[in-house]
């Protein structure tokens, strides 16, 4: 909208979709055939991926990871419908006025998620996309701050973007420290929102350090991090089923051996990762890009580089 001054979300689903999509279901496609023969396939579970409903049906589900997917599916067709709402009168800006309401939703879905937890297991809670939607909508919020209110961010983050950094590293130190902040019931559910607001804030501090500091001494490391980043939703579909493989050949492991079980899972899962996004996620795009090329610059089949 900033760069056009329009908005064109049915050409957003479809470019998303050309991402989405086509990974996700060669990997329901081979559980299916995996299944089959293994006698082992309910045609309910195939019924509920391949229509993203996988977070409301989880325990009927293929997998035990997808259901993140379907979260996402359901924010951004909301997402879809809602933007061209909050843009029809027009202007510079138009989507301020509605950052105050997305606040308030943040807090609310929090809020009801507390209630919520204390009448239900917690399962039920934390997979529901209305129950999820808020670590999303913070993610909204920090984009249109950043594109749209720079001088917010020049006010309130760039200067201190190391404290940012450290707010969000202590917010995570509840939940590294316990489990039980992130699911008990006693908690309400309070572990998942240290976990949305300290990525939110640490995001944001990461953001604006100024360069060069120490972190720019690690640059080699940002780099890998940000080539393996680019392959992140392939290596993120595959790495269950990965990791169920390593399990199965090596099921029960005690002392050194199952850091070198993990350690092992983790790095196939990389790399099974990048091998099914340059065979299927990468070609796709290619298609996509040339049917449906994007109005901004750069494209999402382009490797990523780092500009010092």
């Amino acid at each position: 909208y900033r760069q056009h001054g329009s908005l064109r979300p049915v050409r957003f689903l479809i470019r998303r979709g050309f991402k989405i999509y086509p990974a996700f279901y060669v990997l329901i496609l081979l559980t299916v055939v995996w299944r089959l023969a293994a006698g082992e396939l309910a045609w309910k579970s195939v019924l509920v991926e391949v229509f993203y409903v996988q977070n409301y049906f989880f325990w009927d589900a293929l997998w035990t990871h997808t259901w993140t997917l379907a979260v996402e599916e359901h924010f951004y067709l909301c997402l879809a419908a809602a933007l061209p709402l909050m843009a029809r009168r027009g202007g510079d800006d138009p989507f301020a006025r509605w950052m105050p309401a997305v606040g308030l939703t943040i807090l609310a879905i929090q809020g009801w998620r507390t209630v919520q937890l204390s009448v239900q297991p917690h399962y039920d809670v934390y997979y529901d996309s209305h129950h999820r939607f808020d670590a999303l909508l913070m993610g909204l919020m920090l984009s249109w701050m950043w594109r749209y209110r720079s001088d917010l961010v020049d006010r309130w983050v760039r200067p201190h973007a190391w404290r940012w950094l450290g707010l969000g590293a202590a917010l995570w130190v509840p939940v590294l420290v316990g489990k039980d902040v992130l699911w008990s019931e006693s908690t309400g559910g309070i572990g998942t929102f240290l976990l949305d607001l300290g990525c939110a804030s640490g995001l944001a501090g990461l953001l604006c350090v100024p360069a060069p500091t120490a972190l720019d001494r690690l640059r080699p490391v940002w780099t890998a991090l940000a080539r393996m980043g680019f392959f992140s939703y392939s290596i993120y579909l595959w790495h269950i089923p990965v990791r169920d493989a390593v399990r199965w050949v090596q099921p029960t492991v005690e002392g050194p051996e199952w850091y070198l079980r993990e350690g092992t899972y983790m790095a196939l899962s990389i790399l099974v990762g990048i091998l099914a996004a340059r065979l299927i996620e990468l070609p796709v795009l290619k298609v996509r890009e040339r049917w449906y090329p994007s109005r901004s610059r750069g494209s999402l089949t382009e490797q990523p580089t780092h500009r010092g």
